[in-house]
């Protein structure tokens, strides 16, 4: 039986697959929530998969940007090597993860028998596995954080399609929806999807937080590449700057963003002329989109540390999140929510029926092309959103900002999980 905790939540386990150094906005995500919960007298241990490059050591050059020292861990890098590659390689890694986080919980459970809550952080579907054992050892409540739905968006996205392969993945990813005692779901129609799924479960909505925070970092002094960056951006002063913060997938399908863009700037009636500055997530990342047109210039930046984000959106005049127009499930990606804290307008290129598109609209914070649509309709939303963000006192600055703190600040989301009565 659990424990029905009515004292004080005081040492919280947070398991996931990744944690920073890693580039992500989980990573990020998690980081500030463990650092928020630090700042509320809570004990934190984070259990999770690094890399042996890694070498998660607070003196690790990597580490330098974060305040790490209140922050317990227990760490794993088997066979980290199958993390990156095909469906395949990723499907064997995280099925070894959760076995080797569940020895893990094993080697360390004299740390971990008073732990008062569990939380499990979930793109990954299979940590169930040691979030159930971490639960069964601590008699302490469960608390899902389901962040894209598994399978459900490979095969929305129809990248698996064969009968038996669904069924199998179904199967095996079900415990993760059955063992917790809360599931919080980052939006309102994915809540509603699952209710019906899960009759008598306890499932609310948990807004997704800030990946990164304007105090949460060191201090430290600008860098050489926000110089040379600001010195870039000058040398086309007259254009809209714009910038993408994400992945290049087939989840994102940003590849036809970028060709509507392209094909709005050379038709007729234009008026514009933008830049888009691309950072991924990843290292390594091949110089996709590269375009240098009159009116439009594409550059891939690559990869930089997430204390940098900062400079880069106050420099910009908008920011553009792309959802493949396939996605059933309710994603409202990390990057989003950098931008409204930040005050930045959003091009969304998505579903105009999805959830992140209503937001938008409702909270008229940006516009939403929907590349279903006919292209002649989005060139006029496109112009008319191009001709706002010219005028540096536009409405979704403001807009952007009152979304944020209205449904998206880590204090919601804290609030959210630890008043929860379990």
């Amino acid at each position: 039986m659990l424990k029905k905790n009515k004292k004080e939540i005081k040492k919280i386990c947070i398991i996931s697959d990744c944690f920073v150094p890693k580039k992500s906005s989980a990573a990020g995500m998690l980081y500030n929530l463990s650092k928020g919960l630090i700042d509320r007298n809570k004990v934190v241990i984070c259990i999770f998969g690094s890399s042996k490059s890694e070498k998660w050591k607070i003196d690790n050059n990597k580490l330098k940007d974060y305040d790490l020292k209140k922050i317990q861990t227990i760490t794993s890098d088997f066979l980290e090597k199958f993390r990156y590659g095909s469906y395949y390689s990723r499907f064997i890694f995280e099925i070894l993860l959760s076995c080797s986080l569940s020895f893990k919980i094993i080697k360390h459970r004299n740390i971990l028998l008073d732990t008062d809550l569990v939380i499990c952080y979930s793109p990954s579907a299979f940590l169930w596995l040691p979030s159930l054992l971490l639960k069964r050892l601590t008699k302490a409540p469960l608390y899902l954080i389901l962040r894209d739905i598994f399978p459900d968006w490979l095969i929305n996205l129809e990248i698996i399609k064969n009968k038996t392969v669904i069924y199998f993945l179904n199967l095996i990813t079900k415990p993760q929806l059955m063992i917790p005692d809360v599931i919080g779901c980052e939006s309102i129609n994915d809540k509603l999807a699952l209710k019906k799924k899960l009759k008598n479960k306890n499932i609310q909505t948990l807004y997704n937080w800030p990946s990164l925070s304007h105090n949460i970092f060191k201090k430290s002094k600008k860098s050489p590449f926000i110089k040379s960056y600001k010195s870039a951006q000058k040398k086309h002063s007259n254009y809209i700057k714009s910038v993408y913060t994400g992945n290049d997938g087939v989840a994102q399908d940003f590849k036809r963003g970028i060709d509507f863009i392209i094909n709005y700037l050379s038709s007729d009636g234009n008026n514009h002329d933008l830049i888009l500055n691309k950072f991924s997530p990843f290292e390594n990342a091949e110089e996709n989109f590269v375009s240098n047109k009159d009116s439009f210039i594409v550059k891939n930046w690559g990869m930089i540390s997430g204390n940098l984000l900062d400079d880069i959106y106050n420099l910009s005049d908008f920011g553009i999140v792309s959802l493949n127009t396939k996605h059933r499930t309710n994603n409202l990606p990390g990057k989003f929510i950098s931008y409204i804290q930040h005050g930045l307008p959003v091009l969304c290129f998505a579903n105009k029926n999805n959830e992140l598109s209503q937001i938008i609209l409702k909270n008229n914070c940006g516009c939403v092309v929907d590349l279903n649509d006919k292209q002649d309709y989005n060139f006029k939303i496109l112009r008319l959103f191009l001709n706002k963000i010219r005028d540096k006192k536009n409405v979704y600055h403001r807009n952007s900002l009152n979304l944020f703190n209205r449904y998206f600040s880590l204090d919601n989301a804290i609030n959210n999980i630890i008043d929860h009565k379990y």
